[in-house]
């Protein structure tokens, strides 16, 4: 990481004795965050509220900014809490949770994000894997989860199932994507949209349940 680079990753941390503290703890004292390249670091600021457990495993390829407020002043909490044996990877594009955002990796879950923009309000739930590809777009308050966490009484239930979400995704406002789900490269997920089945590649889909309405279509931030 070149001056310019690291300098703008350590303003996050403001004049913040805690997220100063925090970074000092996790980067250099912490056997729960594995560096992948010395130059990367877990730059959390005031508002990041991180808890690990047993065996779970932060993996950074590049920086992750945790609890980034979009207005000055506010106290809302980035939540980050990676339960026992869980993994999160974050890839060497790196990746910015902002305030308000909650990411829970369940016990032996994984979540991999590369790349990622994902607004105030996100929720993500990893039992079974979830890989986020490049380029993708969460708008407010998406939800993922690739695990029920409640359990049905059903002899071919599976609770948890992972999902994919492939590169350049743009996802919308309120939107929710459940277990088992593929969201091919490049497709649009509308608004309030509820995800139970694939989704193809170039798509845009809408409803509850969310359906194909457009094919071949493009998109850009």
């Amino acid at each position: 990481m070149n001056n310019a680079k690291y300098l703008l990753g350590l303003k996050h941390l403001g004049f913040s004795p805690k997220a100063w503290y925090l970074f000092i703890k996790y980067n250099f004292f912490s056997s729960h965050v594995l560096r992948k390249n010395k130059n990367k670091f877990l730059l959390p600021t005031s508002n990041a509220l991180i808890q690990f457990q047993k065996g779970s495993k932060l993996i950074l390829n590049g920086n992750f900014i945790l609890g980034t407020p979009q207005m000055k002043g506010s106290n809302i909490e980035g939540r980050l809490l990676i339960q026992e044996n869980g993994t999160l990877v974050i890839g060497a594009e790196g990746f910015e949770q902002f305030a308000g955002m909650y990411i829970r990796v369940m016990p032996k879950g994984e979540l991999e994000i590369n790349g990622l923009v994902a607004n105030e309000g996100c929720s993500i739930t990893a039992g079974k894997k979830i890989h986020i590809g490049s380029g993708s777009l969460f708008a407010r308050d998406v939800t993922l989860r690739s695990d029920d966490v409640h359990y049905i009484n059903e002899d071919d239930y599976e609770p948890s199932k992972p999902i994919t979400i492939e590169n350049h995704v743009w996802v919308g406002q309120g939107a929710t994507i459940l277990k088992g789900v593929t969201i091919g490269h490049d497709s649009i997920v509308a608004a309030k949209s509820l995800v139970v089945k694939d989704v193809p590649c170039n798509s845009l889909v809408a409803g509850v349940p969310a359906k194909v309405i457009k094919q071949n279509v493009n998109w850009h931030a």
